[in-house]
């Protein structure tokens, strides 16, 4: 059964969590599902349809994404490996005892026949996947030496692609090629709804337009709103990107509400009712709990027990959208990110 659907925030990253625990007196954790978030990046201008540029990789996890990651992996191990700690709650995943991954038993600790890691092509996501893995398995000293391991005696995890290139990758990315959701987001921008926010908000981005230099490519159209958000946010934040002018914090905080109900209306089950953006990754989640269940029935030790997809908030909203999660009033509740009025 899925026992939980939970959101661990660290920073600017999101990672939501399948798990899967057996229905038993005292259940165990057979399974874990993790859909993260990338990292802090630098700037990223995107279309109203959320199409990047066709630049190899796009661009560049920051330093201090790489932190929140690592952090967000750190966070995991507490929870779901460091023996100490996981006990408690009997959410440890290792099997065996062992919780290191790579040269060990077939069947206990951690290796490819019961890690699976997989990541968009973007620089951002892979670079993602590997600072928290570091985290998820931290060095271990006594593994530095002059013959074998790293010197830092770091436990290399491998990070698949998801695909072999972007335009091939409807797993994870689905939303920036599926011509049905572009006509979906063309229809809810001729909305009532759409046409009263711009309305509502024109003030608002009339005067970030007055105070933003010219000739930076930025529209400052509803539509396109997160672009102008990004760049201020990516300045303000980790000083990259274009310079932009210190505006005030109440209309920076107005401009960033914006962008998230923005955001958050795009990756709303009403855009994609037929969960063609969430619906593959979740049949995959599905796919690997059902493995897991049948594997443990039979007795069998090698399955995949620690399943890691590194992404981006939209295929994360997507996943939420194709559960429905975003009309359902109690995980409004819960995770009132999710409500785009409290943006």
């Amino acid at each position: 059964r899925i026992a939980d659907i939970a959101r661990m925030y660290s920073g600017h990253l999101v990672a939501l969590f399948i798990l899967v625990a057996v229905p038993r007196a005292t259940p165990d954790l057979l399974l874990t599902y993790v859909i993260n978030r990338h990292g802090a990046r630098n700037a990223l201008p995107k279309s109203s349809f959320l199409k990047e540029s066709a630049s190899i990789g796009g661009v560049t996890l920051l330093p201090q994404g790489q932190k929140m990651c690592h952090d967000a992996g750190v966070a995991f191990y507490q929870r779901y490996i460091n023996a100490s700690t996981c006990a408690r709650g009997n959410l440890c995943l290792a099997a065996g005892g062992d919780i290191d991954y790579g040269v060990i038993q077939q069947g206990d600790g951690f290796n490819n026949f019961n890690t699976y890691v997989r990541s968009s092509v973007t620089d951002r996501a892979l670079l993602s996947a590997q600072s928290y893995l570091a985290g998820v398995f931290p060095a271990v000293p006594a593994w530095s030496n002059a013959t074998a391991y790293l010197p830092t005696g770091q436990q290399p995890v491998p990070v698949y692609m998801a695909a072999g290139s972007d335009k091939d990758d409807t797993l994870v990315r689905a939303y920036t090629k599926c011509p049905v959701y572009d006509a979906q987001l063309a229809s809810w921008y001729a909305s009532p709804e759409f046409k009263a926010k711009e309305v509502e908000s024109a003030g608002m981005r009339a005067a970030i337009e007055a105070a933003t230099p010219v000739g930076l490519g930025l529209e400052f159209g509803l539509a396109s709103w997160w672009n102008v958000y990004d760049a201020y946010n990516v300045w303000r934040a980790y000083g990259v990107g274009d310079a932009m002018p210190d505006i005030p914090q109440t209309l920076f905080e107005q401009a960033r509400a914006l962008a998230v109900w923005l955001e958050l209306s795009k990756g709303a089950s009403a855009r994609d009712p037929d969960a063609l953006l969430g619906g593959p990754l979740l049949s995959d989640a599905v796919r690997y709990m059902q493995a897991a269940v049948d594997a443990r029935a039979q007795g069998d030790a090698t399955y995949y027990r620690l399943l890691v997809v590194s992404g981006h908030y939209n295929v994360q909203l997507a996943v939420l959208a194709a559960l429905r999660l975003d009309t359902h009033a109690a995980a409004r509740a819960a995770l009132a990110w999710l409500n785009p009025a409290n943006g």
